[in-house]
Protein backbone atom coordinates (compact mmCIF):
# COMPACT_ATOMS: atom_id res chain seq x y z
CA UNK A 1 0.00 0.00 0.00
CA UNK A 2 1.32 3.45 -0.93
CA UNK A 3 0.11 6.37 0.69
CA UNK A 4 0.36 10.19 0.03
CA UNK A 5 -1.01 13.50 1.84
CA UNK A 6 -0.58 16.80 3.19
CA UNK A 7 0.43 15.58 6.32
CA UNK A 8 0.47 12.36 7.86
CA UNK A 9 0.08 10.73 11.55
CA UNK A 10 1.51 7.11 11.88
CA UNK A 11 1.13 5.19 15.56
CA UNK A 12 3.64 3.07 16.10
CA UNK A 13 1.51 1.20 19.32
CA UNK A 14 -1.13 0.40 17.54
CA UNK A 15 -0.37 0.20 13.33
CA UNK A 16 -3.04 3.06 13.25
CA UNK A 17 -2.56 6.20 10.35
CA UNK A 18 -4.24 9.34 9.81
CA UNK A 19 -3.75 11.15 7.05
CA UNK A 20 -5.50 14.76 6.32
CA UNK A 21 -5.18 17.02 2.90
CA UNK A 22 -4.87 15.57 -0.72
CA UNK A 23 -5.19 12.06 0.23
CA UNK A 24 -4.42 9.55 -2.17
CA UNK A 25 -4.06 5.62 -1.24
CA UNK A 26 -2.85 3.05 -4.12
CA UNK A 27 -3.33 -0.57 -3.46
CA UNK A 28 -2.27 -3.55 -5.02
CA UNK A 29 -4.03 -6.63 -4.54
CA UNK A 30 -7.66 -7.34 -3.13
CA UNK A 31 -6.57 -7.82 0.13
CA UNK A 32 -2.90 -6.89 2.04
CA UNK A 33 -1.61 -10.20 1.57
CA UNK A 34 -2.39 -10.09 -1.97
CA UNK A 35 0.44 -7.92 -3.33
CA UNK A 36 0.48 -10.14 -6.55
CA UNK A 37 -2.70 -10.06 -7.71
CA UNK A 38 -3.89 -7.88 -10.98
CA UNK A 39 -6.06 -5.81 -8.52
CA UNK A 40 -5.13 -2.45 -8.02
CA UNK A 41 -7.03 0.08 -5.82
CA UNK A 42 -7.26 3.78 -5.79
CA UNK A 43 -8.58 6.03 -3.17
CA UNK A 44 -9.06 9.70 -3.49
CA UNK A 45 -9.98 11.83 -0.75
CA UNK A 46 -9.62 14.83 1.67
CA UNK A 47 -9.34 12.91 5.18
CA UNK A 48 -8.21 9.35 5.53
CA UNK A 49 -8.23 6.79 8.61
CA UNK A 50 -6.85 3.20 9.12
CA UNK A 51 -7.49 1.65 11.96
CA UNK A 52 -5.29 -1.84 11.74
CA UNK A 53 -6.35 -2.91 14.96
CA UNK A 54 -10.23 -2.83 14.36
CA UNK A 55 -9.62 -4.17 10.53
CA UNK A 56 -11.73 -0.46 9.83
CA UNK A 57 -11.18 2.46 7.02
CA UNK A 58 -12.67 5.36 6.08
CA UNK A 59 -12.16 8.40 3.82
CA UNK A 60 -14.37 11.48 3.78
CA UNK A 61 -14.38 14.50 1.56
CA UNK A 62 -15.37 14.07 -2.19
CA UNK A 63 -14.03 10.24 -1.50
CA UNK A 64 -13.57 8.25 -4.94
CA UNK A 65 -12.59 4.83 -5.12
CA UNK A 66 -11.27 3.17 -8.53
CA UNK A 67 -10.80 -0.63 -8.76
CA UNK A 68 -9.44 -2.03 -11.57
CA UNK A 69 -8.66 -5.70 -12.34
CA UNK A 70 -6.71 -7.69 -15.28
CA UNK A 71 -6.32 -10.41 -16.98
CA UNK A 72 -3.40 -12.55 -17.41
CA UNK A 73 -1.45 -10.04 -19.41
CA UNK A 74 -2.06 -7.32 -17.82
CA UNK A 75 -5.16 -5.82 -19.88
CA UNK A 76 -8.00 -4.09 -17.72
CA UNK A 77 -10.73 -6.54 -17.47
CA UNK A 78 -13.38 -4.53 -15.03
CA UNK A 79 -13.53 -1.61 -13.82
CA UNK A 80 -15.53 -0.20 -10.63
CA UNK A 81 -15.89 3.50 -9.74
CA UNK A 82 -17.55 4.65 -6.03
CA UNK A 83 -18.08 8.30 -5.30
CA UNK A 84 -19.41 9.79 -1.88
CA UNK A 85 -18.52 12.22 0.88
CA UNK A 86 -17.79 9.11 3.09
CA UNK A 87 -16.18 5.63 2.61
CA UNK A 88 -15.81 3.01 5.53
CA UNK A 89 -14.28 -0.53 4.78
CA UNK A 90 -14.26 -3.42 7.35
CA UNK A 91 -12.88 -6.63 7.02
CA UNK A 92 -13.03 -9.62 8.72
CA UNK A 93 -11.94 -13.42 7.83
CA UNK A 94 -14.78 -14.08 5.69
CA UNK A 95 -16.51 -11.17 5.17
CA UNK A 96 -15.65 -7.57 3.48
CA UNK A 97 -18.02 -4.37 3.51
CA UNK A 98 -17.91 -1.17 2.14
CA UNK A 99 -20.22 1.59 3.48
CA UNK A 100 -21.02 4.74 1.29
CA UNK A 101 -22.81 7.26 2.62
CA UNK A 102 -24.18 10.93 1.08
CA UNK A 103 -24.75 11.33 -3.14
CA UNK A 104 -23.46 8.04 -3.96
CA UNK A 105 -21.85 7.17 -7.32
CA UNK A 106 -21.26 3.59 -8.76
CA UNK A 107 -20.38 2.72 -11.82
CA UNK A 108 -19.10 -0.72 -13.51
CA UNK A 109 -19.26 -2.62 -16.73
CA UNK A 110 -22.60 -3.52 -16.78
CA UNK A 111 -24.69 -1.92 -13.75
CA UNK A 112 -24.60 1.82 -12.79
CA UNK A 113 -26.29 3.30 -10.01
CA UNK A 114 -27.22 6.68 -7.67
CA UNK A 115 -28.22 6.57 -4.09
CA UNK A 116 -28.06 8.29 -0.89
CA UNK A 117 -26.03 5.14 1.02
CA UNK A 118 -24.82 2.11 -0.32
CA UNK A 119 -23.78 -1.05 1.62
CA UNK A 120 -21.86 -3.37 0.07
CA UNK A 121 -21.14 -7.71 1.13
CA UNK A 122 -18.15 -9.90 0.14
CA UNK A 123 -18.89 -12.87 1.40
CA UNK A 124 -16.33 -15.71 0.65
CA UNK A 125 -17.74 -19.20 0.46
CA UNK A 126 -14.77 -22.11 -0.40
CA UNK A 127 -12.09 -21.35 -2.05
CA UNK A 128 -13.59 -20.17 -5.06
CA UNK A 129 -17.17 -18.76 -5.16
CA UNK A 130 -17.67 -15.32 -3.90
CA UNK A 131 -21.30 -13.97 -2.64
CA UNK A 132 -21.83 -10.34 -3.52
CA UNK A 133 -24.98 -8.10 -2.22
CA UNK A 134 -25.55 -4.21 -2.80
CA UNK A 135 -28.02 -2.62 -0.74
CA UNK A 136 -29.13 0.67 -1.83
CA UNK A 137 -31.17 3.48 0.34
CA UNK A 138 -33.65 6.42 -0.05
CA UNK A 139 -34.93 6.53 -3.57
CA UNK A 140 -31.46 4.98 -5.72
CA UNK A 141 -31.96 4.18 -9.30
CA UNK A 142 -29.98 1.71 -10.89
CA UNK A 143 -29.60 1.06 -15.17
CA UNK A 144 -27.92 -1.82 -16.53
CA UNK A 145 -28.85 -3.69 -19.78
CA UNK A 146 -31.01 -0.63 -21.12
CA UNK A 147 -32.87 -0.98 -17.78
CA UNK A 148 -33.59 1.56 -15.38
CA UNK A 149 -34.84 1.05 -12.58
CA UNK A 150 -35.75 2.45 -8.90
CA UNK A 151 -37.65 2.24 -5.50
CA UNK A 152 -37.51 3.18 -1.86
CA UNK A 153 -34.80 0.55 -1.93
CA UNK A 154 -32.95 -1.54 -4.18
CA UNK A 155 -31.25 -5.30 -3.44
CA UNK A 156 -28.51 -6.37 -6.03
CA UNK A 157 -27.37 -9.62 -5.20
CA UNK A 158 -24.10 -11.60 -7.55
CA UNK A 159 -22.27 -14.49 -7.44
CA UNK A 160 -18.48 -14.31 -8.57
CA UNK A 161 -19.13 -10.72 -10.32
CA UNK A 162 -22.22 -11.96 -11.95
CA UNK A 163 -25.10 -10.22 -11.62
CA UNK A 164 -28.03 -13.07 -10.21
CA UNK A 165 -31.15 -11.35 -8.87
CA UNK A 166 -32.37 -7.52 -8.42
CA UNK A 167 -34.69 -6.54 -5.32
CA UNK A 168 -36.75 -3.12 -5.21
CA UNK A 169 -39.26 -3.14 -2.44
CA UNK A 170 -40.95 0.34 -1.92
CA UNK A 171 -43.19 2.47 -5.25
CA UNK A 172 -40.98 0.11 -7.38
CA UNK A 173 -40.30 1.56 -11.61
CA UNK A 174 -38.54 -0.24 -14.28
CA UNK A 175 -38.49 1.36 -17.99
CA UNK A 176 -36.40 -0.07 -21.05
CA UNK A 177 -36.48 1.36 -24.08
CA UNK A 178 -37.14 -0.69 -27.53
CA UNK A 179 -34.03 0.51 -29.56
CA UNK A 180 -36.45 -0.73 -32.58
CA UNK A 181 -39.52 1.37 -32.12
CA UNK A 182 -38.12 3.63 -30.20
CA UNK A 183 -40.53 3.49 -27.27
CA UNK A 184 -40.33 2.66 -23.38
CA UNK A 185 -41.80 -0.33 -22.16
CA UNK A 186 -42.32 0.53 -18.33
CA UNK A 187 -43.34 -1.41 -15.04
CA UNK A 188 -44.45 -0.33 -11.82
CA UNK A 189 -45.70 -2.05 -8.71
CA UNK A 190 -45.11 -2.38 -4.37
CA UNK A 191 -42.29 -4.63 -5.28
CA UNK A 192 -40.02 -5.86 -8.55
CA UNK A 193 -38.17 -8.56 -8.52
CA UNK A 194 -35.43 -9.18 -11.76
CA UNK A 195 -33.78 -12.66 -12.28
CA UNK A 196 -30.41 -12.86 -14.00
CA UNK A 197 -28.27 -15.92 -15.83
CA UNK A 198 -24.65 -15.37 -16.90
CA UNK A 199 -25.31 -11.51 -16.84
CA UNK A 200 -28.46 -11.34 -18.87
CA UNK A 201 -32.24 -10.28 -17.97
CA UNK A 202 -34.56 -13.41 -18.06
CA UNK A 203 -37.81 -12.61 -15.72
CA UNK A 204 -39.49 -9.57 -14.08
CA UNK A 205 -42.17 -10.39 -11.44
CA UNK A 206 -44.23 -7.27 -9.82
CA UNK A 207 -46.00 -7.59 -7.28
CA UNK A 208 -49.29 -6.50 -5.66
CA UNK A 209 -51.11 -3.56 -7.62
CA UNK A 210 -49.20 -4.54 -10.43
CA UNK A 211 -49.06 -2.11 -13.67
CA UNK A 212 -47.82 -2.29 -17.42
CA UNK A 213 -47.20 -0.80 -20.42
CA UNK A 214 -45.81 -2.53 -23.75
CA UNK A 215 -45.53 -0.73 -27.06
CA UNK A 216 -46.05 -3.92 -29.78
CA UNK A 217 -44.15 -4.22 -32.84
CA UNK A 218 -44.69 -5.95 -36.42
CA UNK A 219 -43.16 -8.36 -38.21
CA UNK A 220 -41.78 -5.47 -39.94
CA UNK A 221 -40.60 -3.69 -36.58
CA UNK A 222 -42.39 -1.20 -36.51
CA UNK A 223 -44.84 0.14 -34.33
CA UNK A 224 -48.33 -1.54 -33.92
CA UNK A 225 -50.50 0.11 -30.86
CA UNK A 226 -49.79 -0.60 -27.13
CA UNK A 227 -51.17 -2.47 -24.15
CA UNK A 228 -51.98 -0.89 -20.77
CA UNK A 229 -52.57 -3.88 -18.24
CA UNK A 230 -52.72 -4.38 -14.39
CA UNK A 231 -52.81 -7.28 -12.39
CA UNK A 232 -52.42 -8.18 -8.46
CA UNK A 233 -48.53 -9.58 -10.27
CA UNK A 234 -47.33 -9.13 -13.80
CA UNK A 235 -44.07 -11.16 -15.25
CA UNK A 236 -42.15 -10.60 -18.10
CA UNK A 237 -39.70 -12.59 -19.78
CA UNK A 238 -36.67 -11.14 -22.22
CA UNK A 239 -34.40 -13.10 -24.01
CA UNK A 240 -31.03 -11.70 -25.41
CA UNK A 241 -32.20 -8.70 -23.15
CA UNK A 242 -35.33 -7.90 -25.33
CA UNK A 243 -39.04 -8.09 -23.87
CA UNK A 244 -40.42 -11.46 -25.30
CA UNK A 245 -43.34 -12.18 -23.39
CA UNK A 246 -45.75 -10.62 -20.68
CA UNK A 247 -48.18 -13.00 -18.53
CA UNK A 248 -50.42 -12.05 -15.19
Amino acid sequence: TYLEADSVTYFRSTGNTIARGRVFIRRKGSEASDADSTTRTYLFGQFARNEKTRSESFVRGRALLVQIESDSVGAPSDTLLVRAHRLRSTRSDSLRRLVALDSVRIWQSDIAAVGDSVVYDRTAQGDSLQQEETRLYRTPITWFEGSQVSGDTIRVKARNRSVDTVYVVGNAFAAQRDTSIDRIHQLKGRTITAYFRADSLRRISTQPNAETIRFLKNESERLDGAVRASADQIVMWFQGGELQQVGV
